[in-house]
């Protein structure tokens, strides 16, 4: 029989889900089918037992999950990199994807600030207009944008989109530090 790889259980699961019960999932396929019903309500009832157990301790939360401010996610690619081995083949590929055009994207951004700030005019086209686009009206992430499907289009749209609003939330000062 061939082996499927198996996917990590969250840290979340890990904490309120003991071994037991993981054993207990693991053989539950090779009982009889009349007690499966059965047993599986009540592993998910055990479950929920441990996970309002869990939470009567909100001060263990963080540092049972192993949560600090250090260890939290610091961008959305970061969040990304996290969830990547909770998905399937298929969604880290899009993941993988979309990481690959986002990369892309802040290398040409990149690249047109150098040319926008460039006084010097080594590489600007118009020796007349140091400040010029080299690429004239041409504009990259159309380029890559014509390359997409249209799931993909639309996907990286939307991840651009939260992206951005994002970044323009995180470089507004609070309106609490104001007073």
């Amino acid at each position: 029989m061939e082996k499927k790889p198996t996917k990590p259980m969250t840290p979340f699961d890990e904490v309120t889900i003991p071994f037991e019960l993981t054993l207990l999932k693991l053989i539950l396929p090779y009982t009889s089918a009349a007690k499966e019903q059965t047993v599986w309500i009540l592993i998910k009832l055990m479950e929920l037992k441990n996970t309002i157990r869990f939470f009567k301790h909100p001060e263990h939360i963080q540092t049972t999950l192993g949560l600090t401010a250090q260890s939290l996610p610091q961008s959305p690619t970061e969040i990304l990199d996290i969830l990547t081995p909770y998905l399937s083949p298929e969604q880290t590929q899009t993941i993988e994807q979309f990481q690959n055009v986002m990369n892309m994207m802040e290398i040409v951004q990149m690249f047109q600030a150098e040319t926008a700030s460039d006084t010097t005019g080594s590489a600007s086209p118009d020796p007349e207009n140091p400040g010029s686009n080299p690429f004239g009206t041409f504009n990259p992430a159309d380029l890559m944008m014509n390359m997409l499907s249209d799931e993909q289009k639309e996907m990286f749209q939307m991840y651009q989109d939260l992206f951005s609003d994002a970044s323009d939330s995180s470089e507004q000062p609070s309106e609490n530090s104001a007073t």
